[in-house]
């Protein structure tokens, strides 16, 4: 490894030079990028900030400003101190910050550490606010596309996560796709569509009701899945965008093989109880599985068999054949008081038997409502649950499609199910949680809401209606409100479009103003025409809703109105102010404030803020601060900094008058600030034990570029520590008189104007040059 110290020294002369040209002449540096950087060691076996012997740690410090007119993108190249030897794992980093490491004299960099080869570093943060203690974060933009780009698969429910928007595929085929990703932007996330694979295996089918459950914590996403023989849980890394390493498939039976194209999969699931997922298949075994672990055992459980439990029959799949052969289960779930009601559609297109007494089939079986009680060893809901019938026997079209809670009713557990021999209508009925004994339906719900849906559009003649996921959340006037998406079907069974339901429960109606007919009912003409066919809504990060349906198309809709698309996101930052220094020397004296930047806020309609304490109380006088009036600034300086407010999270909502924000090069940024020491980087060398190089020189340079207008300012820091051997032999003669902190702006790109107005300009300018040229000169005699 080749180092030349005289670099250290080229460094700061030549920027002495530059400085004593530039004010001979008279220029003035017009700069909106803006920056400071500092340096300093400290041996930390003798705490000396001059000196350090050989074989010690010396702990570096580089602190860094930025004091532009906004945010940066800031990079810090620092050169591990010729004649030491860099400590590995020892870089500390403030928020937002990342490193990476060099062992060729920066000529290349990774972001593993490189360990005692380690010959340069650099810190980046691409974006930096001003002043540099805080956090700075690019705002993502909402699902801005009334009708998105088309997924191109039959997804099921959307699935947001990590600022984008996944789903399950369902009833897919071996070696199709099974799970896709959009960005907010409307393209496909990197590798997706994505299908099923382990070790060249791809027989992988997903069931037509594809219940899923996402791990927030460690990223992944859980689901039910058959394979050509057996089925059982599969786990998606969203990180990695693969199926999980080393546990990508756990199977929960060796046996059964496929069903038909049209519902493939005998395994049902997954859904969450507790800590543990719970998944049942055609023959109502239930079993438990810990998402943690990957045991087929949990909460003390494996397997229950509730058709035995209830003294039911099994579903057979080969008796549903009336379009499709071996046609699987089709059924949702719902979990009230820690217990999972679901349905088993027996007479679903099933074989007609006409005599029910003598060798009975599925279709002398009215389809039935489950409940599941996972702290009983038999799975039994005890108290007299009589597994209700949902609409008689024989009829072979009867679907139970969709289950929700009656939350004005105790949460007793409802069903939407569909039938055609009753004027192609939707059947809906509630029962006692506790017995199973028919109760009330919400009031207004089947005569405002359901049938109202139907008719949305004005149309004709007789549809059928299906509804799968709802969504249930809190309207801006704090009522709680279920979403219901509709599938439609023509008078021949053949699905049409679709559109959604909204139902207000605390007035026990249809949601007021809400929708395209603005009286609770909505159809998505932007979307697709109106081909949505919906099956499920989620709610992502921002509080805008989704949709997916058969057609394949995503979109986003607001919770108020039900409008599309929402133009809202979302900002969430904690603050830790100690943890922007590793020096043990950092201050901090006062919160500063809140900032909105890069952006034209005559595309925003609000900027809301709340800010929280380290309990999550929201501290008094910020609760939803709308800041546009102010220009998007926020002072929080009358926030104390002590006790419960010494961390802080700030949350801003953004709602948008349109996608204009996100254009271009265009990004909101929210910046949040205290006051206090510059931030700091923390890392540490061991010097050698000989006098080759007799002061120990840490070489630091920043580049500072403001994003709004790409001006650039640099700055270099060197220091240098005396250097004592482990005999005592002191190296150098500098070393009576180290250079500790010594801190050089280099140059500043930033388009300086000169002043011309004096008449000794050009004198000045000659002279200078003269004194230039004999620095250069000195340079070239120390080179030789």
């Amino acid at each position: 490894m080749k180092l030349n110290i005289n670099n250290f020294l080229y460094k700061p002369l030549i920027g002495l030079s530059l400085i004593i040209v530039l004010c001979a002449s008279g220029v003035q540096i017009v700069s909106a990028a803006s920056s400071s950087l500092g340096s300093s060691g400290k041996d930390t076996v003798t705490n000396s900030t001059s000196q350090t012997t050989a074989g010690n740690d010396v702990d570096w410090v580089v602190s860094y400003n930025n004091s532009s007119s906004g945010p940066a993108n800031t990079v810090i190249d620092n050169t591990i101190a010729p004649g030491s030897t860099y400590k590995p794992n020892s870089v500390q980093l403030p928020p937002g910050w990342a490193t990476s490491f060099s062992d060729d004299n920066g000529g290349s960099y990774g972001t593993t550490d490189t360990g005692s080869d380690t010959t340069d570093l650099k810190f980046t943060n691409p974006v930096v606010g001003n002043p540099s203690n805080g956090t700075s974060e690019l705002v993502s933009q909402p699902l801005v596309s009334a009708a998105q780009s088309g997924t191109g698969e039959d997804a099921y429910k959307p699935i947001p996560f990590g600022g984008q928007i996944y789903g399950l595929i369902h009833h897919s085929g071996v070696g199709a796709n099974e799970i896709v990703c959009s960005n907010k932007d409307g393209t496909d996330c990197n590798g997706y569509p994505a299908s099923l694979e382990v070790s060249g295996q791809t027989d992988f089918y997903t069931s037509i009701n594809p219940l899923h459950y996402v791990d927030q914590s460690n990223k992944r996403l859980f689901f039910a899945v058959q394979r050509d023989v057996g089925y059982g849980i599969a786990c998606w890394d969203f990180q990695t965008s693969q199926l999980c390493a080393g546990n990508e498939y756990t199977e929960l039976s060796a046996s059964g093989t496929v069903l038909g194209t049209g519902q493939p999969s005998r395994l049902l699931g997954v859904i969450p109880v507790g800590s543990c997922l719970y998944a049942w298949d055609v023959d109502l075994v239930m079993y438990a599985f810990d998402p943690i672990s990957f045991s087929t055992t949990c909460g003390g459980f494996n397997s229950y068999d509730l058709a035995s439990t209830y003294s039911l029959p099994v579903y057979v799949p080969g008796q549903h054949n009336s379009s499709t052969s071996n046609y699987g289960p089709v059924a949702s779930g719902e979990v009230i008081d820690n217990k999972i009601y679901f349905p088993i559609n027996y007479a679903f297109n099933a074989d007609i038997n006409f005599f029910c007494g003598g060798s009975p089939t599925n279709y002398c079986y009215s389809s039935r409502l489950i409940c599941f009680d996972p702290t009983d060893a038999i799975g039994d809901c005890e108290g007299g649950w009589t597994s209700p019938s949902l609409g008689g026997a024989n009829l072979n079209s009867r679907l139970v499609t969709g289950i929700f809670k009656d939350i004005n009713n105790s949460n007793n557990p409802c069903v939407f199910a569909i039938n055609p021999l009753s004027s192609f209508s939707t059947a809906t009925g509630c029962y006692d949680k506790t017995t199973g004994v028919a109760d009330t339906v919400p009031t207004n719900l089947v005569a405002n809401v359901v049938n109202n849906a139907r008719t949305v559009n004005g149309e004709g003649g007789v549809y059928l209606m299906a509804s799968y996921e709802e969504i249930s959340t809190t309207n801006s006037s704090g009522d709680t409100i279920s979403i219901f998406p509709f599938t439609k079907f023509g008078a021949f069974g053949n699905s049409i479009t679709g559109g959604a339901g909204c139902y207000n429960w605390n007035i026990a109606d249809e949601c007021t103003g809400w929708g395209s007919n603005s009286d609770g009912e909505t159809n998505w003409t932007s979307v697709n025409s109106g081909d949505t066919r919906d099956y499920g809504y989620a709610i992502d990060e921002t509080g805008c809703l989704l949709g997916l349906g058969d057609s394949g198309w995503l979109w986003s809709f607001n919770t108020d109105d039900g409008s599309l698309p929402c133009q809202r996101t979302i900002s969430v930052a904690t603050l830790n102010p100690q943890a922007y220094y590793c020096s043990g020397s950092g201050s901090v004296s006062g919160w500063n404030q809140v900032e909105t930047s890069n952006t034209n806020f005559a595309d925003f309609d609000e900027i809301l803020v709340t800010i929280k304490d380290t309990n999550g109380d929201v501290i008094p006088g910020y609760d939803g601060v709308d800041i546009l009036p102010s220009s998007g600034i926020l002072d929080i300086s009358g926030i104390p900094y002590s006790g419960d407010t010494q961390d802080i999270s700030v949350e801003v909502i953004l709602i948008a008058l349109n996608g204009d924000p996100w254009t271009g090069s265009n990004n909101p940024i929210i910046t949040t600030t205290f006051f206090g020491d510059d931030a700091q980087i923390c890392f540490q060398t061991v010097p050698q034990d000989n006098c080759d190089i007799p002061s120990i020189i840490n070489g630091a340079s920043s580049t500072t570029t403001q994003i709004d207008d790409g001006s650039v300012d640099t700055q270099v820091s060197n220091v240098s520590m005396g250097l004592i051997l482990g005999n005592g032999t002191v190296c150098g003669a500098q070393t009576s008189q180290p250079n500790n902190g010594d801190t050089t702006t280099l140059a500043s790109n930033n388009n300086p104007l000169a002043d011309t107005g004096s008449p000794y300009s050009l004198f000045y300018m000659v002279g200078a040059g003269f004194i230039l040229l004999a620095i250069i000169g000195i340079l070239r005699r120390i080179q030789q």
